[in-house]
């Protein structure tokens, strides 16, 4: 399965989705440590696409991957 996060067009730039607050508004997060992810395809995904279409907010999907770098070698040790 995919992780994904809502990124949503603001009058200030791109934000994260976090979460709803009282009375459906929509709290923000600069940066993706503070933003909700979910698992494509998942009903709380779902949920909150569908609010977000309500609202008539411009948003994005974006998938969310970890990047590995495998070293072709086990670094050395300069006391040997």
């Amino acid at each position: 399965m995919k992780t994904v996060v809502i990124s949503i067009r603001t009058s200030s730039g791109n934000r994260y989705f976090n979460k709803f607050g009282k009375k459906k508004r929509i709290t923000t997060a600069w940066s993706l440590a503070g933003a909700e992810m979910f698992l494509e395809g998942h009903h709380k995904l779902n949920s909150v696409v569908e609010s977000l279409t309500t609202q008539g907010k411009n948003f994005e999907i974006f998938e969310v991957v970890e990047l590995r770098k495998y070293e072709s070698a086990p670094a050395l040790n300069s006391n040997n």
